[in-house]
């Protein structure tokens, strides 16, 4: 091997160790820039895969509302016509309790049925009215003796025939029970007071209470005759 290939080989290698950096960073440089694309490609497409899902979720979150909302719509409808229908029912029950006949009458069928109401109406005040008048009347008699009427009237129902209200709503006396503690109190031989007047209801006698004045003209007479014996009897010592 002689001097020219010795230096030919030298003048080689320096030229290999001057390359090879610069090899290095183009290749350090291309796969930087690689990198970057497979970065920048896969921000993308997970981002357009995140709106896309989310986009997805929203519409399904929409579609299920819609879905709930019609549901409760379809369940109150359904209530509606069923309430509409008992509605309808019991009003051509009462109908036809009341016996009306649509046989081309002069009065249309909304006339009829507010005349119907009108009469409803008209018949709740009357029970109330009733229900008042007695209650007072009740709290006026509680301290009398009234018999098992009362007690009788306590337990039933206010729904009384127009009779049961009537009598309820009547002033009436106390019982027969009076007569005869006027009669014990005054005895067995007197003659009972003007004052006591005899009335009848259904057949049956009973007596009002004395008044004031025939008590104060009882115990006059009682004190005129305590009287006239104690001066008899003076008149027999002396």
């Amino acid at each position: 091997m002689g001097t020219g290939d010795w230096l030919r080989t030298l003048i080689s290698r320096k030229k290999k160790n001057k390359e090879r950096p610069k090899q290095a960073r183009k290749t350090l440089g291309s796969l930087r820039r690689t990198q970057k694309l497979q970065a920048f490609t896969y921000h993308n497409s997970v981002k357009k895969q995140t709106t896309n899902t989310l986009i997805h979720v929203h519409a399904w979150s929409k579609i299920q509302a819609e879905i709930r909302a019609r549901r409760a719509n379809m369940v109150a409808e359904g209530r509606i016509r069923q309430k509409k229908h008992d509605n309808q029912l019991k009003l051509e029950a009462k109908l036809h309790d009341l016996e009306v006949d649509w046989n081309g009458g002069s009065e249309t069928k909304e006339e009829i049925i507010a005349r119907i109401q009108q009469r409803e109406e008209a018949a709740v005040k009357r029970e109330r009215a009733m229900a008042y008048a007695f209650s007072h009347q009740w709290r006026a008699n509680s301290g009398m003796n009234q018999g098992p009427f009362v007690f009788e009237l306590a337990k039933g129902n206010w729904e009384w025939s127009w009779v049961d209200k009537w009598i309820a709503a009547q002033p009436w006396e106390t019982r027969p029970s009076t007569l005869t503690k006027v009669v014990n109190r005054v005895g067995k031989g007197a003659k009972l007071p003007s004052s006591v007047k005899h009335a009848s209801i259904d057949g049956k006698e009973f007596a009002k209470k004395p008044s004031k004045q025939s008590d104060e003209e009882t115990t006059n007479q009682e004190s005129n005759t305590k009287a006239a014996n104690s001066g008899h009897s003076r008149t027999k010592t002396t």
